[in-house]
């Protein structure tokens, strides 16, 4: 038979086995946490990019329907004055 205070210093003991263990899992649970944001951080500055990179397609493409819209009216009225003249 254990005394009162045996059971309370295995209590203890215990108690801090299980402490240390939770912080274990703590500190490896922040360092995941860090990769994580780490990677996420990467991944939002690469679409970020690529949102510029888009918006310069989209105005380039933009510039060359304006472009091809004024040669085809050019030449439709180059064909009407064409058949005018005819």
């Amino acid at each position: 038979m254990s005394n009162e205070h045996d059971l309370t210093v295995a209590r203890i003991q215990d108690e801090h086995t299980a402490r240390q263990q939770l912080e274990d899992q703590r500190q490896a649970l922040q360092k995941r946490k860090e990769a994580l944001l780490k990677e996420t951080n990467a991944k939002k500055e690469e679409l970020s990019k690529l949102d510029v990179e888009v918006e310069k397609w989209i105005a380039g493409e933009s510039n060359v329907r304006k472009i091809l819209d004024a040669r085809e009216k050019k030449t439709r009225q180059s064909e009407e004055t064409a058949k005018a003249a005819s």
